[in-house]
């Protein structure tokens, strides 16, 4: 018999132990007779392909797993006469082994498909679609879901956002924090909010604006935005140094408090507004001393 350990065959450096039909007596084949030194190194070989396992999406390990299942059922007759020659089984019996073999593994990937955490009713108030409910689904991957505040869904609030957050009570589940998507809901977006959330921030998208006013204070149309969610008026998009929300305060925080995710530029405008927009953002940026 064949056996590798760290992706070595080994099966000649060791003794051979023989294996016997137990009704006819003959000799089937041999297995190596492994040491004490070899398991450990197996042990410690599988934790590490363990992590690279863990590392697939949910959908990659399934696929591999269910080509494993194929693979066994495509050989049953053949596995099955083997196993009824190594301990005396009944061939019907052998085969069937291997038919569980299949079905436990196709029954834990179907049930891996269908693993959810915490539901969520969709939305907060009596406006809301309060029937529909969102599920989160276990993804072990080493990725982080942020999500983003809205200004016109259940996230508007720090509040509800930070509820939100604490009922997935995941260190894989953060928020995108948009200060500019706060004011747009008529909160505040710095200090309030980021206090508020600051230990929940995976990612942060740099944007501002102000309300919109016909006239010389919002000339470019482009840069419009909706309506304000809690108070008259529509929002109007501007780069981040001529807005009302103190951007320049919020990435000096960010810095000081050791923040070390992304920021992204996020001008909402047409796109070639935004190209302009992106490089004098940048400037204003890197002027800051804190970006390169």
């Amino acid at each position: 018999m064949y056996t590798q350990l760290c992706g070595t065959h080994i099966e000649r450096e060791r003794k051979a132990l023989p294996v016997y039909n137990p009704v006819t007596g003959a000799l089937i084949d041999t297995v190596p007779s492994l040491t004490g030194e070899d398991v450990a190194r197996a042990v410690e070989q599988a934790a590490e392909g363990q992590r690279e396992w863990a590392a697939k999406p949910q959908m990659e390990r399934n696929r591999i797993l269910r080509k494993f299942a194929e693979l066994v059922l495509s050989r049953r007759a053949e596995l099955g006469a083997l196993l009824c020659s190594e301990n005396g089984k009944r061939i019907s019996e052998a085969e069937e082994e291997f038919d569980t073999v299949a079905a436990l593994v196709e029954s834990y990937c179907d049930m891996a498909s269908h693993l959810y955490g915490v539901s969520l009713p969709n939305g907060t108030d009596a406006t809301s679609c309060n029937s529909d409910i969102i599920f989160t689904r276990h993804e072990p991957l080493g990725v982080v879901l942020a999500l983003e505040n809205e200004a016109g869904d259940a996230s508007r609030t720090p509040e509800n956002m930070l509820a939100i957050v604490e009922a997935f009570d995941s260190p894989n589940f953060k928020t995108n924090f948009d200060a500019t998507n706060y004011y747009h809901a008529s909160c505040e977006a710095f200090p309030y909010a980021y206090e508020l959330l600051r230990e929940h921030i995976a990612y942060v998208h740099i944007k501002n604006g102000r309300l919109y006013r016909p006239g010389g204070f919002c000339p470019d149309t482009k840069w419009f935005g909706g309506a304000m969610t809690m108070e008259p008026g529509t929002i109007y998009y501007c780069e981040a140094k001529d807005g009302v929300v103190n951007i320049d305060g919020l990435v000096h925080r960010l810095a000081a408090d050791g923040y070390t995710y992304m920021c992204t530029l996020e001008p909402h405008t047409t796109r070639e507004n935004a190209i302009a927009a992106i490089h004098g953002e940048v400037q204003y940026l890197r002027a800051t001393g804190l970006f390169e």
